[in-house]
């Protein structure tokens, strides 16, 4: 599969800049991606679904809780998860991946 993210691109290296300065953090093409993801699966649910052995059907969702891997700095991989991920617009997409990816570096060098 394809995508053109050159709109996407110019609008990045557009808001970059004041992003950084009034968020405290950079704009990637990560809350991006999780916008687009996010939108796809309420607009196909039955992709967003798991089955239910008791019901023996499949259970469909309309919500989506968005699972982000974060690699750690010394090595493993954690996913966290952005609860309630469509309910978010882009700007607090970008502050909840933010979020987990300190928090997981933060939880890692601690623990």
């Amino acid at each position: 599969m394809e995508a053109d993210w050159s709109h996407v691109a110019s609008l990045r290296a557009r808001v970059k800049d004041n992003f950084k300065k009034r968020e405290g953090f950079s704009l990637t093409y990560m809350p991006f991606l999780c916008k687009v993801v996010c939108d796809t699966l309420m607009e196909m649910p039955e992709v967003n679904s798991s089955f239910d052995e008791g019901n023996q059907a499949n259970l469909v969702k309309h919500y989506v809780n968005l699972g982000i891997a974060v690699a750690l700095e010394g090595g493993g991989l954690i996913v966290p998860v952005i609860k309630g991920a469509d309910e978010k617009n882009l700007v607090g997409l970008a502050r909840a991946v933010n979020d987990v990816a300190t928090r997981s570096d933060q939880e890692a060098v601690s623990g």
